[in-house]
């Protein structure tokens, strides 16, 4: 039960003319990163992450998993067609049958 109520962090910082993002555990590894050009891109795209986290943790609690599974509880969700992710990566939603896990 401790993975089931987990604290993240997000993180920015400048490195060279890009800025590196990472989304991690408060007591571990960077779970999601990346670099963009722009703080502000950079910002959206580590609270897109975060959400994207956040949002799957039924899953991953569902299928038994823990923090370490997290990406993978994510990947799970999305081929098993319980969440639709946005062409772009952005936005994801609950399709009706991810909904009916969770009602």
């Amino acid at each position: 039960m401790p993975d089931r109520f987990s604290v993240f962090e997000v993180s920015l910082r400048k490195r060279g003319r890009k800025w590196a993002w990472t989304v991690a555990p408060t007591d571990g590894a960077p779970i999601m990163l990346g670099s963009e050009s722009s703080r502000s891109a950079a910002s959206y795209k580590a609270n897109c992450a975060l959400f994207l986290l956040l949002l799957s943790a039924p899953f991953i609690a569902a299928q038994g998993g823990g923090l370490r599974n997290t990406r993978l509880g994510l990947i799970a969700a999305l081929a098993n067609g319980w969440l639709w992710l946005h062409e772009y990566g952005t936005c994801v939603k609950f399709t009706e049958v991810g909904a009916a896990l969770l009602a």
